[in-house]
């Protein structure tokens, strides 16, 4: 109650607020490149206003990292716990379900147009786990022959991610799985050693 002995409407909380502006910048990358969308046009979609946004992100570009990386910690920790438990086809099926419950993310940073792609950040994000992985379990290859491995087993499974998000995951997360996921296994299982797995 304010001291004209009214209520006092409460303002939006900080969840909601960080909510409305990530689904219409999601929203306005489907239409357009980052660097045509502004921080007025974002705001008036997420119906949210100047001063509230600057609370929370410097631009729309600081927004957008922040979506990514959070995005991509959650699928870098699928891979991680996969390959410590071996569980690999687990481990594909898991990431399509992940991109498959959150169409409007998968859509709007696979899709997207200019900046380098989301896919392409997460590939090089889950480089060195993957590598410290097979470091830490035992490996029969080199490093160069890790890095051949990673890049082959990596380039794979993005060329299929995206064409399946390019085709509006019509296909369920585990017919995709099953398409990748046999062959990706096997290879992922040679680069370890015996007694590793």
């Amino acid at each position: 109650m304010n001291d004209h002995g009214t209520h006092r409407r409460p303002g939006p909380t900080r969840p909601y607020t960080q909510n409305q502006l990530h689904q219409a910048l999601l929203k306005l990358l489907l239409l357009k490149p980052l660097d045509r969308i502004s921080t007025s046009e974002l705001c008036r979609e997420a119906d949210i206003n100047r001063n509230t946004f600057y609370k929370h992100y410097r631009d729309p570009l600081d927004l957008l990292q922040k979506i990514e990386r959070s995005y991509t910690e959650s699928i870098t920790q699928i891979v991680c716990e996969s390959l410590e438990k071996n569980s690999y086809e687990t481990m594909i099926r898991d990431i399509c379900q992940k991109l498959y419950e959150s169409p409007e993310i998968s859509q709007a940073l696979i899709t997207r147009q200019g900046s380098i792609p989301f896919l392409d950040n997460l590939i090089e994000e889950m480089h060195d786990p993957f590598l410290d992985v097979c470091h830490r379990k035992g490996t029969r290859f080199s490093d160069e022959e890790l890095e051949v491995s990673y890049e082959y087993i990596a380039g794979g499974i993005y060329q299929t991610l995206r064409h399946w998000v390019h085709a509006e995951m019509k296909e369920s997360p585990e017919e995709v799985a099953a398409k990748i996921g046999g062959l990706s296994a096997r290879l992922i299982h040679s680069v370890f050693t015996e007694s590793s797995l």
